[in-house]
């Protein structure tokens, strides 16, 4: 059993456990909460940017609709000068024709009015010069003729290029409004949404994470606190408190301390602890603290650790190796100096204890055995609770104290008890012994209970 000033000790630690995992609890259900109204937020932000993709397709169907209309106005426009272009070459080749006809009708009638008379040499050659002279009209009529097509063609490309580039930069300047006045905003509202939607998105793998980093810490039994605490030392010291006459060393690695037991001045056996403040078990401690058993030459490992492995948490026994709760930590302790200084006082041998400590294994590895360990560790936890209430009821506190310490009292004295007909018998006893009887308190609880009422 653990005296008052050690128990206060032990619980010390507990009572930061539990007020972290209260806190944890309530962060976590804060948390989950958040997580709630971020999924929620999240769908309505989705409902919202549908309803802004929708008005911004249909901004841009309009902004279509305003630009197709603005292609056949230049298109209208682009017609009505290719008509005028085509009307005013007319007209030039009208004028010209004209002028061809009338300079054919004057040179007709200048030979009409001279009288000229076919067949004669000197109206022949005045013929010849008259039919030059219509030739050369024709000539220069074709040439205009010509010369005008090319002007035509040439006022023509230089429309459409005109045009063109009309086009282009109306078009350019249509967009570039549209782009201004609507499309911009609408996409100004759509970066707005999605930074809302990321915004979203990152605070709920925050809170995820952290309600993962939650369960994870309630699950494990831990706190950030406790795994950053000197439990090594703090050990170290319990056990030299508890058994001032062993010597409680620390082998200068980290995390193992090393008990050698006693009676009186001589050395009984050996016992070797390594504490591990992880929040996962691997079987490499298992392996390691064998390593470090067979090297110094002990008795017993022992780790402890708040790490649990598949369904095994508390406490059990693995390669012969004991896996142990901080909080049921020196309830092994002296279980297993009681058993090396029983092996001692009855004088039993190692070929003895070979064939007797396989039955004493066997009782640790018992069903009944990792229960009442289990229970102290549970009690533990409980204990705490109960002297936390102790200021506001003292009485019925105490009453619940006495009924905790009178249970880890008789586990404690079953599993001794148990021990020592082992180690006379060699087997496990059909029958547990008897319970013991937990000392009575110094001030009768009556009596405090008979002032409490006055």
């Amino acid at each position: 059993m653990l005296p008052y000033d050690k128990w206060l000790e032990v619980v010390g630690v507990y009572e930061e456990q539990q007020k972290h995992k209260k806190q944890l609890e309530i962060e976590l259900g804060k948390a989950k909460e958040q997580s709630k109204k971020l999924a929620e937020e999240q769908k309505k932000y989705r409902a919202q940017e549908k309803v802004l993709r929708t008005q911004f397709k249909q901004k841009m169907q309009l902004e279509r609709n305003r630009i197709k209309k603005t292609e056949n106005r230049l298109k209208e426009k682009e017609s009505l000068l290719k008509k005028k272009l085509e009307n005013k070459y007319a007209k030039q080749q009208t004028t010209l024709r004209k002028r061809f006809e009338r300079d054919k009708k004057s040179a007709l009638g200048k030979i009409k009015a001279q009288g000229i008379k076919i067949g004669s040499e000197q109206e022949k050659a005045k013929t010849a010069k008259l039919k030059k002279l219509l030739d050369d009209l024709k000539t220069k009529q074709a040439a205009s003729e010509f010369k005008l097509k090319q002007q035509f063609q040439r006022e023509q490309d230089t429309l459409r290029k005109r045009f063109e580039r009309d086009k282009q930069i109306e078009l350019k300047r249509v967009r570039s409004e549209a782009i201004a006045k609507g499309i911009a905003k609408q996409k100004a509202r759509t970066d707005k949404v999605t930074s809302l939607m990321d915004k979203i998105r990152k605070d709920r793998d925050e809170a995820n994470e952290r309600v993962k980093q939650l369960e994870e810490m309630i699950k494990k039994g831990t706190t950030p606190q406790l795994e950053g605490f000197d439990f090594e030392k703090l050990f170290s010291d319990q056990l030299k408190k508890k058994f001032p006459n062993d010597d409680i060393k620390s082998t200068g690695k980290k995390g193992d301390v090393i008990q050698t037991v006693k009676v009186e001045t001589k050395t009984v056996g050996k016992i070797i602890y390594e504490c591990k403040k992880t929040r996962d078990f691997k079987n490499q401690y298992i392996d390691q603290i064998i390593r470090d058993k067979a090297k110094v030459i002990v008795n017993y490992g022992v780790i402890v650790t708040w790490a649990s492995k598949e369904n095994k948490q508390g406490f059990w026994i693995e390669k012969d190796i004991f896996i142990v709760h901080p909080y049921g930590v020196l309830d092994i302790a002296s279980f297993l100096r009681e058993t090396l200084v029983q092996v001692f006082t009855l004088n039993i041998t190692k070929s003895e204890f070979a064939t007797k400590g396989k039955a004493l294994l066997d009782f640790m590895q018992s069903e009944d055995f990792r229960n009442r360990i289990q229970d102290s560790i549970n009690k533990s936890r409980e204990a705490y609770e109960v002297l936390r209430k102790e200021v506001k009821t003292h009485v019925n506190t105490w009453k619940k104290r006495t009924k905790i310490y009178d249970s880890i009292h008789k586990n404690t004295g079953i599993i001794q008890g148990t021990v020592r007909h082992v180690l006379l018998h060699g087997k496990i006893p059909e029958k547990l012994p008897e319970e013991t009887v937990f000392p009575a308190l110094p001030i009768a609880i009556e009596k405090i209970n008979s002032n409490e009422n006055k």
